[in-house]
């Protein structure tokens, strides 16, 4: 795998050299071909792509990580009444987030399939916080000043930067 990965960035740097070599020397009008354009984007493409796997590994790999670290729960339907009862044997997927908008409690945010690599994503970025930052930003609420000031003092976010980027 790394020998084609290998391959990869060399062809990449090859037809990016070409390509700006082609682009610098195109004058009145004649561009750079279309078949050389396609080669260097598909390749770019297919390193963002490589890049974002080695980010983002299977969605399996983080479901485990999530559940293994107490960062998720699953929890069957039953207790939905919003639901037909046909579908309440299905399964959900919560956030653990105890204490964060109110003192004493024991929050469940529900998250969709789609929400579990952002999660995952502030989760390896503090995993100590990363899940509560994720929280509030999916609330769109001023946590507990309490939390507020751990997350102020011991994160690289502040409480009033993750809600500017909500509101």
């Amino acid at each position: 795998m790394k020998k084609i990965i290998d391959a990869l960035f060399e062809a990449h740097a090859f037809v990016k050299s070409e390509y700006q070599c082609a682009e610098s020397q195109a004058l009145d009008g004649e561009f750079v071909s279309k078949e050389a354009r396609e080669v260097y984007f598909k390749l770019s493409e297919a390193i963002v792509e490589y890049y974002y796997q080695q980010k983002f590994p299977d969605i399996e790999f983080i479901l485990q990580k999530l559940l293994q670290d107490n960062i998720l729960l699953i929890m069957s339907c039953y207790h939905k009444t919003d639901i037909p009862e046909k579908h309440r044997g299905n399964f959900s997927a919560y956030v653990i987030c105890n204490d964060v908008f109110y003192p004493a409690t024991s929050d469940l945010q529900e998250i969709s399939y789609f929400e579990i690599p952002d999660l995952y994503y502030y989760y390896i970025k503090d995993r100590k916080y990363g899940s509560t930052v994720w929280y509030i930003m999916k609330g769109g609420m001023r946590p507990l000043e309490k939390v507020e000031k751990e997350i102020n003092e011991n994160t690289i976010w502040t409480v009033d930067k993750i809600l500017e980027s909500v509101n």
